[in-house]
């Protein structure tokens, strides 16, 4: 069963801005520790940025039935897997995880299924949570 839903688009040169005027303060407001080392391998560190601002965006649009207010932007942690050809994996934490923890009923799992694009000048980033049975 599908308990969220969630889907955001930014612009990479709005992020790119934003880089530029505050550099490091908006980066570790915004990226966790992981998400910061992956950073640093960028070459293109303003589409990078604008990706997980979208994921981060995303996962609180699906979430928006459980209540925000202690969700912070280190809450939701995007990397890119080694795995499988860099297809995102999502780890959420804090005010994230206990959303889903209320949303996903007894006797089931939260499952993330996301997506993460960007073609300039956009990214874009869209999430599923679902409830599997355990």
């Amino acid at each position: 069963m599908i308990v969220g839903v969630g889907h955001d688009i930014c612009r990479i040169d709005r992020i790119a801005r934003i880089f530029d005027r505050y550099g490091e303060r908006f980066v570790t407001r915004i990226c966790t520790e992981a998400e910061l080392a992956e950073l640093a391998l960028r070459a293109d560190k303003p589409a990078y940025l604008a990706k997980r601002f979208a994921v981060k965006e995303a996962v609180y649009k699906a979430l928006h039935q459980a209540d925000q207010s202690d969700m912070r932007w280190h809450d939701a942690e995007t990397l890119s897997s080694m795995h499988k050809a860099g297809a995102p994996q999502l780890t959420l934490y804090g005010g994230c995880r206990r959303a889903v923890d209320i949303l996903v009923p007894e006797g089931h799992i939260p499952i993330f299924h996301i997506s993460v694009s960007d073609d300039i000048p956009f990214a874009s980033a869209f999430i599923i949570i679902e409830a599997r049975p355990s």
